[in-house]
């Protein structure tokens, strides 16, 4: 249960630390009339996966750095 806890609250600070690079990468400026729907949900989707990735990358180092005990 607090595995559980901590996975979603890192992956959540994983989402929101992804959220502020691409907000100032300033992605928007590659589209050039801006179709601001297609651009959020793209937003959306990187930052689904790269969190993803990241949370993952992060347990499984913790996990070898400190063996689980199962």
């Amino acid at each position: 249960m607090v595995y559980n806890i901590v996975y979603i609250v890192v992956w959540c600070s994983m989402a929101f630390l992804h959220y502020i690079v691409l907000r100032s990468l300033r992605i928007e400026r590659l589209f050039p009339q801006g179709k601001i729907r297609e651009i959020r949900l793209c937003y959306f989707l990187l930052i689904f996966v790269l969190s993803y990735l990241t949370t993952e990358g992060i347990f499984k180092l913790v996990d070898v750095i400190i063996p689980s005990k199962n």
